[in-house]
């Protein structure tokens, strides 16, 4: 049994013992029992809660195998028979029972024209020496093979045909393609290359769409309230590859959980691959231990190599609950009772946009036209997350603003979660600056030591802090280019005429945010989209929003 050390707000809890890297909190304050009959008693909200154990990392097929393994027994068979007739090009799913350090759970096995890679059947950027299949589900580089496979690539315009093919929802689709992207633009980065020119190998191609297909297919059927991961234990060491040995994570994978808390361990190896990275962060609505919460079943999704540890994702499916407080007077601090949040949060009714989102009418399009992002589904008191965070806080007097502008924007760059500062007066009436960033607890010590490091302080001030958010969503819109090519581009040169704008071939998307929770929907574009397209077109800002209300206007 290893060493367990508590977790304190001003330290970051250690990991120690057997080798699984796990973080120990502190001891927690017995909870009151909610039974059958305390529910009716008393005023409770309660909420389907998915909590996801990643203290070995995560893999597609892993936590596919453990979200199979959530539901009814009879219900097994007809998921693998809708995956399997989904239409993914050559690709064969099966549920098969594995065992890993004496605890029986599921392995997801994909086949490809009738074969499962295994380790060492492909070169690609890195192989998974462990997970999945061992093999890279996304790269744009030549492979070398010892076998016959099937040479071809897809670009992921071809793979986003292929998954709109999908005999599977709307809604499943969507996310298949959300989670894709995000691995292309992580592969964009790693090789500086455009996401258009990021190429993926036949065979990793539909082996990673079946793990992703199997793991949103299976939380559409659950369709949890929320989703709660452990902090993510990504492995050591290095990785082999195409390239020559890389760091753990591979920087595909490191692109992908960027914000999102992750640790080292004794194990050697490559825990957590690009695919279950990037599924984890389309889903997941927070990262934390694992709250006070009722579980209802619990599965165990098994990778294929061997380790100390079981190697295996854990997911846990049940009901969290919250007591509703009592109405309050209303005053400067009060949290209302319509929405159990800080008085800052309150807003005006259900679905108003905000100002910035209001388009004056382009040549394009009427006035009438002019709408918010795209219409989110109605907000529920349910939506709205509650957590806590810590706020680190200085104050400094002998610092020039350039410094502190520097020392700001490095604490946001390094993961703080939001960084500022405010006027205050110091010691014999000297003019000074309050500095103040907010942070998960796990990043405390890194933060402190940035703190330190760039300004001027000789002391950080720590305190835990409760704070109340909305539950944050994000979409896409493409405007295609048949709609870009007729608008009027006041910002082209001079004689251009309006057929010469330049289009892609394949439209323009543009990324929008809905926030919900507490009763309130926002909606909102990413402003560097819109930014960027009507630099790229030599459009107008209004222009380009008037694009997307005509879009949404009802035909």
């Amino acid at each position: 049994m290893g060493i367990r050390r508590v977790r304190k707000c001003a330290d970051v809890s250690e990991y120690t013992g057997s080798g699984t890297g796990h973080i120990h909190s502190a001891p927690r304050e017995p909870a009151a029992i909610i039974t059958p009959a305390t529910k009716n008693e008393r005023n409770f909200t309660f909420m389907k809660l998915l909590y996801l154990d990643c203290g070995m990392g995560a893999a597609g097929d892993m936590l596919g195998a453990a979200l199979a393994e959530l539901l009814p027994d009879d219900a097994r068979d007809a998921f693998t028979s809708e995956l399997n007739a989904a239409g993914i090009p050559g690709v064969h799913v099966s549920l098969d029972p594995s065992v890993k350090c004496g605890i029986t759970g599921t392995h997801l096995t994909v086949t490809v024209n009738g074969t499962e890679e295994k380790e060492g059947g492909h070169s690609h950027s890195h192989e998974h020496s462990h997970h999945d299949h061992q093999h890279d589900h996304s790269h744009d580089h030549s492979h070398s093979h010892d076998h016959h496979h099937d040479h071809s690539h897809r670009s992921l315009h071809d793979i986003h045909h292929i998954i709109d093919d999908l005999k599977l929802p709307e809604a499943v689709r969507t996310d298949i393609l959300a989670v894709y992207r995000l691995i292309a633009e992580a592969e964009s980065k790693a090789h500086d290359k455009p996401v258009s020119e990021i190429h993926f190998h036949e065979v990793g191609t539909m082996d990673a769409i079946a793990d992703i297909a199997s793991v949103c297919l299976l939380l559409h059927k659950l369709a949890p309230d929320q989703i709660i991961a452990s902090p993510i234990h990504v492995g050591s060491g290095q990785v082999k590859c195409a390239h020559g040995i890389l760091p753990v994570p591979a920087p595909a994978t490191a692109y992908i959980l960027k914000d999102i808390p992750i640790y080292s361990g004794s194990i050697q190896g490559e825990l957590c691959t690009p695919t279950g990275a990037a599924l984890l962060k389309h889903f997941v609505t927070r990262f934390d231990q694992m709250p006070l919460m009722t579980p209802a079943s619990t599965g165990y999704g098994m990778g294929t190599k061997d380790f100390p540890a079981a190697n295996c994702v854990r997911a846990i499916l049940g009901e969290s609950f919250a007591e509703n407080q009592p109405e309050q007077p209303a005053c400067s601090t009060a949290i209302p009772a319509s929405a159990t949040a800080p008085a800052s949060t309150a807003t005006p009714a259900p679905a108003a946009a905000p100002a910035s989102t209001a388009t004056p009418a382009p040549a394009i399009a009427p006035a009438s036209t002019a709408t918010p992002a795209p219409a989110a589904a109605p907000a529920s008191e349910e939506a709205a997350i509650t957590e806590t965070i810590c706020e680190l806080s200085c104050n400094v007097d002998d610092m020039t603003g350039e410094d502190i502008a520097f020392a700001i924007e490095t604490f946001l760059q390094n993961g703080a979660l939001d960084a500022f500062t405010v006027p205050c007066t110091m010691k014999k009436g000297r003019p000074g600056v309050l500095v103040t960033v907010l942070c998960k607890d796990p990043d405390q010590k890194q933060m402190t030591r940035l703190i330190l490091q760039h300004t001027t302080t000789l002391g950080v001030r720590s305190a835990e802090k409760k704070r109340w958010i909305l539950s944050r969503t994000e979409s896409e819109t493409v405007i295609p280019d048949d709609m870009l090519a007729n608008v009027t581009a006041p910002n082209m040169p001079a004689g251009s005429k309006t057929q010469e704008i330049k289009t892609t071939g394949n439209g323009c998307t543009i990324r929008s945010k809905t926030s919900t929770g507490f009763g309130i929907t926002r909606n909102k574009y990413e402003h560097d989209d819109l930014e960027k397209i009507a630099r790229t077109y030599g459009l107008t800002l209004a222009q380009v929003r008037a694009l997307l209300a005509a879009l949404h206007q009802p035909q």
